[in-house]
């Protein structure tokens, strides 16, 4: 599985992705959860 090492600010709060689901055969979804 692919690892992340970026930092998305989403709402002005620090979020990092935690998790891919994959949605297609070209597709992916992050998941950003509060950290």
């Amino acid at each position: 599985k692919n690892a992340f090492e970026y930092i998305k600010f989403v709402e002005g709060e620090l979020k990092i992705p935690t998790k891919t689901v994959s949605l297609g055969p070209a597709r992916e979804e992050t998941i950003f959860v509060n950290h």
